[in-house]
């Protein structure tokens, strides 16, 4: 974990790193990448919404890779067809290659060879 003094960046072991791409695979974890539009995400993951970012420094603000959380710590409430969040991780951008290569790696397994461009991320352009 890597810290600027207030907010954590989860820098994740190899080991964790397949962790999360399983359980992002298996749809246990929602991501920013799941949110059609970027305006919604202070209003699906609440911490963002209540000013988490405001005290950020500019490691933390540089370096966020993807921001998630597991669908099994979501509200009972939803807003527009979004599940809210009370918590979320963030994990640091040097994670994020392996990440996708994990991700792709389970998703051949499960449904075949995956679009070059498309994982269970979405557009791996667009990420972080």
């Amino acid at each position: 974990m890597r810290s600027d003094g207030l907010i954590d960046l989860m820098v994740l072991n190899e080991q964790e790193i397949d962790c999360l791409a399983k359980d992002i695979v298996n749809e246990k974890v929602f991501t920013e990448e799941d949110i059609a539009d970027i305006q919604d995400l202070g209003r699906v993951f609440l911490p963002i919404n209540l000013g988490l970012f405001a005290t950020a420094g500019k490691y933390v603000l540089e370096n966020i890779g993807l921001i998630y959380e597991y669908t099994d710590r979501m509200s009972s409430r939803q807003i527009d067809g979004y599940p809210i969040f009370k918590s979320m991780n963030i994990l640091h951008k040097d994670n994020i290659p392996e990440l996708i290569e994990k991700i792709r790696h389970y998703e051949t397994m499960l449904f075949g060879p995956p679009d070059e461009k498309t994982t269970a991320l979405g557009n791996i352009n667009n990420i972080h």
